[in-house]
Formats: C-alpha cells, structure tokens, sequence
C-alpha cells in the first residue's frame, strides 16, 4: 500500500488502494491510519507517518478529520518545497470535512488549476508552511 519513492534528501511516500479492498476493507485501513495518527509516537518503521507528525497541531487535525469523512491520502511528501522543512500532504478527494470549518491556524483557498491542484489547507509553524492539498 505505502511505496517508499524517496531520492536524496527528499522523502516522498506514495499511497496506492488496492483495487481488491472492499469499502470495509479500506474503511478498517483508514481507522488504522487514523488510529496512528492519533497515538503521536514516531517510528522508523513506516515513514509516511514520521511525515505525517511533522504537520502542525491544527493540520494534522484537519487530515484525522478528512480521513474520517471518507478522503484518502494519495502521498506524503518532504521536498524542500514550497519551504525547506514542509511537508505536503495530497488527497483523493476534495475536502470533506474541514473546507467550511478548518481547525484553528488552517486555513483554506481555492487554487482550482487542475494541472496542480484544487484547493488547499495550510499551516505556518516556526516561518515554514505545510499543506494538505486535493
């Protein structure tokens, strides 16, 4: 499911559905995912979630609420862009759950170029901004 694509110093993790997974399935997969995300201890074991800890309080609570509501990650990513230090978070669907209400210290904005993405969540801690996008 996680495909380590990382190259020198950028990590990236890739996050592919088995075409197999039945709804329950994927559901279990996404309460495991969340279940993590919650527990806040890094592992070397799976990097993705290394990543994932690195969002900002509010962020991380704005991807637990999307992969609640049914949304997915598609990849997670450090690549020194759009600062050195974010991370970048792409998801399947556009927002669900946080487009109307985003946790305290995210905000939300339409991009709506296809060619990049739709729309965004983002947070600034400590000069760098981190970014959920669809």
């Amino acid at each position: 499911m996680w495909k380590n694509k990382s190259a020198g110093d950028s990590q990236i993790f890739d996050c592919t559905q088995p075409d197999t997974w039945s709804p329950s399935r994927l559901a279990e997969e996404r309460s495991a995912m969340i279940a993590l995300l919650e527990r806040g201890v890094p592992t070397d074991e799976q990097g993705w979630l290394n990543l994932a800890w690195r969002l900002p309080t509010g962020l991380r609570s704005a991807l637990i609420k999307e992969l609640a509501a049914g949304n997915w990650i598609v990849s997670i990513s450090d690549t020194g862009w759009p600062h050195p230090g974010s991370v970048v978070v792409s998801m399947r669907e556009r927002f669900h759950a946080t487009r109307r209400a985003p946790p305290q210290g995210v905000s939300w904005r339409a991009v709506n170029v296809p060619h990049y993405w739709r729309e965004e969540l983002s947070e600034n801690s400590g000069g760098t901004e981190f970014l959920l996008i669809t």
